[in-house]
């Protein structure tokens, strides 16, 4: 019973670890994409907004 335990336990964690880099690699994808926009808005001279 022990055993179960233990692996069930391994299995959600390597899950949530998948989870976690999955969405860590998103949000490094999101902030690198709107940090090139910003340095081509600057780039042509444009206002930060609008």
């Amino acid at each position: 019973m022990m055993e179960k335990n233990v692996s069930s336990v391994q299995v959600s964690l390597r899950n949530l670890m998948l989870i976690a880099s999955f969405v860590a690699i998103i949000i490094t994808l999101i902030s690198s994409l709107l940090s090139f926009a910003l340095m081509q808005r600057m780039r042509d001279g444009m206002s930060l907004l609008g």
